[in-house]
């Protein structure tokens, strides 16, 4: 049997939504800002990028 995975970005659209609203929360605060903010965004980019790419590997296992 297949186990299920509990963690948070275990459902790959989860990991998707919240990198794009890390995303957006970086860029909105990121006028005018730097150091932190910019971690945000670029945080929350990889975690849409890494969601796509588990994703795409995961139909390609099938």
């Amino acid at each position: 049997m297949e186990e299920k995975q509990t963690s948070v970005f275990a459902n790959y659209s989860a990991m998707v939504a919240i990198g794009a609203v890390l995303t957006l929360a970086g860029f909105v605060l990121g006028f005018g800002a730097e150091g932190a903010v910019n971690v945000v965004m670029v945080l929350g980019m990889l975690l849409v990028i890494v969601g796509y790419l588990r994703r795409i590997a995961r139909a390609l296992e099938r």
